[in-house]
């Protein structure tokens, strides 16, 4: 039978936190990937500086459903509510 190995801080001292020690690097090695990881990610979907003429965050929307939402908001349609379908 081969006896335990304990390791030590210090002399007379067990070292209770080993894992910690080799937690902390490994957490590190996971954050160096996935901060480039994630900003990567982030370049791929560059719609307001690629795509200029869209205008993504600055146009007004004319689809049927913005027209809609425009009339409740000014007051001119109210949505009746139904007791069976909301």
């Amino acid at each position: 039978m081969v006896p335990a190995i304990v390791t030590t801080i210090a002399p007379g001292i067990p070292d209770r936190v080993g894992w910690f020690r080799r937690l902390v690097p490994a957490t590190c090695g996971v954050l160096l990937f996935l901060i480039p990881a994630v900003g990567w990610a982030m370049q791929q979907l560059p719609y307001d500086t690629e795509y200029e003429v869209i205008e993504y965050s600055t146009a007004t929307p004319t689809d049927p459903v913005a027209r809609l939402q425009q009339k409740i908001y000014e007051g001119d349609v109210e949505l009746q509510f139904d007791a069976e379908i909301g």
